[in-house]
């Protein structure tokens, strides 16, 4: 899938299931992603897969503006094996709701 189609796809997503903060660490979002897409991933044993592709494409979508990205971090929820903080992407026209 080209990458246009794929942000296609992430726009749909986020629209339709009303997602808050899409990030790398939602297991349903990721695992919907890599069907939809056919993306490669590097399995995890819990936890959503990694995807560098998914990684990239929202990385991409912040840089022009379809997408706001922010820093949060896991604080007390950070076990061992994961980061100690993710970005999150949320659609600009929900900002102040």
């Amino acid at each position: 899938m080209k990458p246009a189609d794929r942000q296609q796809w992430i726009l749909s997503y986020a629209k339709t299931k009303n997602a808050v903060c899409l990030s790398v660490l939602d297991q349903t979002f990721v695992d919907e992603y890599l069907k939809a897409t056919g993306a490669p991933f590097r399995g995890c044993c819990w936890g959503a897969h990694k995807c560098s592709t998914l990684t990239h494409d929202l990385s991409n979508m912040a840089k022009v503006g379809l997408f706001e990205r922010k820093r949060v971090g896991l604080g007390y929820a950070w076990q061992p094996g994961f980061p100690r903080w993710v970005w999150a992407y949320d659609l600009p026209e929900r900002r102040g709701s």
